[in-house]
């Protein structure tokens, strides 16, 4: 999965040592959250990476430096982890998405025939910029 932007770059996550390390500092470092609220154990950060549940989860990288990550799930819902979310970062990241992958099939009322982005409340940033790139807000969710 080349990507065409040679500035941003994208590695899938397999489990590394290094990869594990590098999440978990992004994990710590991260302002918004919609997961968790404590930061997990290292240990139990290590059985997550190495039991990775996404359909696909791939560090991001912007002239060699580790930014973020993505992760495309099964139900087409794509994570977005950066830890400074540019216009250019967060539209390359998308592209990256749509390249290389279609939309799992739709299943009514469970899986939309389109993909889409979850955003903590807390991520002004981020709702703005996909507003700009024309991103269409759906719902707002409440845990009760």
């Amino acid at each position: 999965m080349r990507h065409k932007n040679p500035d941003i770059s994208f590695e899938k996550v397999i489990g590394t040592d290094e990869q594990i390390d590098i999440l978990y500092d992004h994990l710590k470092n991260r302002n918004c959250g919609i997961s968790h609220k404590l930061l997990p154990s290292y240990q139990d950060h290590i059985v997550f990476v190495k039991n990775n549940p996404y359909r696909y989860w791939a560090m991001v990288s912007e002239n060699n430096l580790p930014v973020g990550t993505v992760y495309l799930q099964t139900n087409n819902s794509i994570g977005l982890n950066l830890l400074q979310p540019t216009r250019h970062l967060v539209s390359e990241t998308l592209r990256h998405i749509r390249e290389n992958f279609k939309p799992a099939t739709e299943i009514k009322s469970k899986i939309p025939y389109y993909f889409y982005v979850n955003v903590a409340c807390a991520n002004e940033k981020l709702s703005k910029i996909l507003l700009e790139l024309d991103a269409i807000p759906l719902q707002t969710s409440y845990k009760v």
